[in-house]
């Protein structure tokens, strides 16, 4: 007879209950695939563009105002003056006269008077500029010339705001009757003072052509003509405009070895200048050494003035209204 199998009873354990974690573990396929996925993370960066570079070249600054450096002068006085006048505008005081008329009339009558210069003043066409007008041809209280100075006027006049925008005439407390006294004797005309009573329009209410044209205008009937400088610059711009035209022949061929030779300059530039300028009016000096150089350029200089209009935008046109 066999014997039974013997079993013996467990014991309770006396420990905490212990489990098996299982994790399955990702092939390493997947794991490259997961870490591929982990880094590839959009970081967004907020940068900035300078735009200093545009108001630091010649020709971009030629882009941004739609002219020859020739005619800065004239760009840069024309936004001085819109500057001059938002300023005061903003600040709601009228540009009358005060301590800078003082200080112009001092600074005309060394600058002008010393040399035998003309002056002449370019105003809004308001009362304001009729008295600042008038008080720099006389002696004032607070000024009195020491020089007979010649002064021209340049400013807004009735001829020249047919089609401006008008706005308001600045607030005053001189009487209606003491204002056209004044006007009346800074050299306003009846019909213009009918307007300045009620309205004004100023210099800024122009574009920058229109109001270089008008100033051209009143030049010419003034008496001057186109200023022509002397042989020592014609010869420096000829030799410039020479080179030019040497470099433009020769480059795609001899970029490399290129030399400039040496520049003959006519005995008779200035005379040749001013029978360019004679024979079309509407080009600089410079211009017309490029013609006096090569005759066939006239089409090309005119041609690039009118490229870099087009490139700077057309802001004569009537703004659309704001909705």
């Amino acid at each position: 007879m066999t014997d039974a199998p013997h079993f013996q009873q467990a014991e309770k354990s006396t420990k905490r209950s212990q489990f098996l974690q299982i994790v399955a573990k990702p092939d390493r396929a997947t794991r490259r695939k997961s870490k591929a996925k982990s880094e590839q993370k959009l970081t967004r960066v907020a940068f900035r563009v300078s735009r200093l570079m545009e108001f630091c070249t010649k020709r971009e600054l030629q882009n941004q105002t739609g002219h020859s450096v020739y005619d800065w002068p004239l760009v840069v006085l024309k936004e001085l003056m819109d500057n001059a006048l938002d300023a005061c505008e903003e600040a709601e005081i009228a540009p009358v006269e005060g301590v800078s008329v003082t200080a112009a009339r001092r600074l005309i009558d060394d600058v002008c008077g010393d040399n035998n210069l003309p002056l002449f003043v370019l105003h809004d066409f308001d009362v304001a500029g009729f008295m600042i007008l008038g008080t720099l041809q006389r002696d004032t209280r607070r000024y009195q010339f020491s020089n007979a100075i010649k002064v021209t006027d340049l400013g807004l006049r009735l001829d020249d705001i047919a089609g401006l925008e008008r706005e308001p005439a600045a607030a005053t407390k001189t009487s209606a009757a003491n204002l056209r006294a004044q006007l009346a004797e800074n050299g306003a005309t009846d019909a213009e003072i009918a307007i300045l009573l009620n309205e004004r329009v100023e210099l800024n209410a122009m574009a920058s052509d229109d109001l270089i044209t008008m100033i051209e205008r009143k030049l010419k009937d003034y008496g001057l003509k186109k200023v022509i400088p002397d042989n020592d610059v014609l010869a420096d711009a000829y030799r410039g405009f020479h080179r030019s035209k040497e470099l433009r022949e020769a480059f795609e061929e001899m970029e490399s070895e290129f030399e400039e030779s040496k520049v003959k300059v006519p005995k008779t530039l200035s005379r040749q200048v001013r029978a360019v300028l004679k024979k079309h009016p509407d080009l600089r000096w410079d211009d017309a050494i490029q013609v006096v150089l090569d005759a066939t350029q006239l089409d090309h200089v005119r041609a690039e003035k009118q490229k870099a209009k087009k490139e700077s935008g057309d802001f004569t046109e009537d703004e659309e209204e704001e909705g």
